[in-house]
């Protein structure tokens, strides 16, 4: 509670001022402020100092300061009693409701940041944004019914702080960032078709039958295709030519179509698996290729509850930051 001084003129406090003249507001402080408001509640300084766990000589220097900034006397102290001046009264009234609304104000923060609630925004790569984050999102809200969220899915890294948003999810090598990277894992690649793709097209046995089947890719992917496949001690590298290329989420939509094969995180291919929408293709095999994915939200010393609690979310799903495990 520091402003500058400021022309200051009131009837409510029947003081003589001048309109030029201006009160050092500056020197006035709010807990100052608070103990005169305790002082008059209580009338004594005694149990305003019990109250706000000061002294006494320590309340009276506050009351000192106040009225020697505000330039005008607002208590009038008896052995028995203090009690407001009629400014003092005025000034209680005015200046109480001040605190008051601090206090409301505070105890709001506090509770928002010990309470997830409001609006969480979060940015995922496409196909996560539709295969992995909608579940977790389901999941945050029967847990946290105070948090609405909004979920910006794109293949683009979106600027968190341009765009307002409270934490990502990234796939990929990320550059230097001012912001708290958590990394989760490695993503692994699978191979993923249709039951009606293959029913139509036959099912690949071999790496080198994938040339003969329509590709899928993601936009961000080189082409052509590179793919280093194992099995065992045994790696073979086939080169392919997408036919359809587009965005994680279309790419996994088109698969599940009957499109096309195509390559996809493991972490959602494998749940489509499971749903029974997708089938993994050439299950004996491996792509030998790795994917780093990480968590990322602004590096305050202070992060809102809404987030702590998004994070907890995805670690429960997806396993502390690899730098928080034990090694093996």
């Amino acid at each position: 509670m520091a402003f500058r001084g400021v022309p200051y003129k009131t009837r409510a406090m029947r003081h003589e001022v001048a309109e030029t003249e201006t009160i050092a507001t500056e020197s006035i402080t709010l807990p100052d402020v608070r103990a005169f408001c305790a002082v008059v509640d209580l009338g004594s300084v005694t149990g305003a100092a019990n109250v706000l766990g000061e002294t006494k000589g320590a309340v009276s220097r506050r009351l000192a300061r106040l009225e020697a900034a505000l330039g005008v006397s607002l208590l009038r102290r008896s052995p028995r009693r203090v009690v407001p001046t009629d400014e003092g009264r005025a000034y209680r009234a005015s200046a109480g409701q001040a605190v008051e609304a601090f206090d409301d104000a505070a105890r709001a923060l506090l509770g928002a940041r010990d309470v997830p609630r409001g609006l969480l925004r979060i940015t995922a790569p496409s196909d996560l944004g539709v295969g992995l984050v909608p579940e977790l999102c389901a999941r945050f809200v029967d847990r946290y019914p105070e948090v609405r969220i909004e979920v910006l899915a794109s293949d683009a890294r979106l600027d968190l702080d341009a765009q307002h948003i409270d934490c990502a999810l990234r796939v990929g090598v990320l550059r230097d960032s001012s912001l708290r990277v958590l990394r989760l894992r490695d993503l692994r690649v699978g191979l993923y078709a249709s039951a009606s793709y293959l029913d139509q097209h036959g099912t690949p046995k071999r790496p080198e039958d994938l040339r003969l089947h329509r590709i899928a890719a993601y936009t961000n992917m080189p082409r052509p295709l590179e793919l280093p496949i194992r099995r065992g001690a045994t790696l073979t590298r086939v080169t392919l030519e997408p036919t359809l290329i587009g965005d994680g989420a279309f790419v996994r939509e088109l698969v599940a179509h009957g499109g096309a094969i195509a390559g996809m995180p493991r972490l959602v291919g494998d749940r489509d698996v499971t749903a029974g929408r997708l089938v993994r293709v050439l299950p004996g095999y491996e792509i030998d290729i790795t994917v780093p994915l990480a968590l990322l939200h602004a590096a305050s010393a202070f992060v809102p509850a809404k987030v702590r609690a998004f994070r907890d979310i995805v670690f429960a799903e997806l396993g502390p930051p690899l730098r928080a495990r034990p090694r093996s």
